[in-house]
């Protein structure tokens, strides 16, 4: 597993086809969330660590205008009056491979748009893409520590999944969840979210 990471070439200020282009290839990389904001490079998060993903900035107005153009003219006066979107986002390929995606082939994207300040720039547009896998990995591909796979199902007591956002956590979940399903048909899985009036997270 190649911690290494080579910004995409855009070759000049990005159109909308070209940031589609982008996040496919974002996929491809093992990139578990992309951020974009006006006033700074592109950035994802691979392997739990933040890489730039651009050798340009961004400015404000390219990203206003990659908002509209990508992913729609009604998102902008949302967050501009304050209110943060929620959107699911599907890129799909055909057979001239566009996107660098077959026909058949599809990368999902679960994207939070919020109004935030950058350096200078007072407001500004921050976008933050998380990459939805296609395939559930198997436990075994993720390369875990011996020692920490064994204590993954204890016999007793609660293990718990912790680490910062984009550092996999739901990833490996869903390898247990298939690794159980595949080993210990008979155990039964159960999965429960609570959410509170005034949480600003799931438990």
């Amino acid at each position: 597993m190649s911690h290494e990471f080579t910004p995409y070439d855009f070759h000049g200020t990005p159109s909308a086809e070209d940031f589609k282009a982008f996040m496919a290839w974002c996929a491809t990389q093992q990139v578990s969330d992309i951020n974009m904001q006006g006033g700074s490079p592109l950035s994802v998060a691979r392997f739990g660590r933040r890489c730039r993903a651009s050798h340009m900035v961004l400015a404000c107005d390219t990203v206003s205008r990659l908002t509209d153009e990508v992913f729609g003219l009604d998102i902008r006066p949302v967050i501009t009056s304050g209110q943060p979107v929620d959107r699911a986002f599907q890129l799909d390929g055909d057979m001239n491979g566009r996107y660098g995606l077959q026909r058949g082939e599809r990368v999902r994207f679960r994207c939070n748009f919020i109004l935030g300040t950058a350096g200078r720039f007072e407001e500004s547009i921050s976008l933050t893409m998380r990459v939805i896998p296609s395939a559930i990995p198997s436990l075994d591909s993720l390369n875990i520590e011996p020692e920490l796979k064994a204590a993954l199902l204890p016999q007793q007591g609660l293990g718990l999944v912790c680490g910062a956002t984009g550092s996999g956590k739901s990833t490996l979940l869903a390898a247990i969840y298939r690794y159980c399903q595949d080993n210990f048909p008979d155990r039964v899985i159960v999965t429960y979210g609570k959410r509170k009036a005034n949480a600003v997270c799931n438990s």
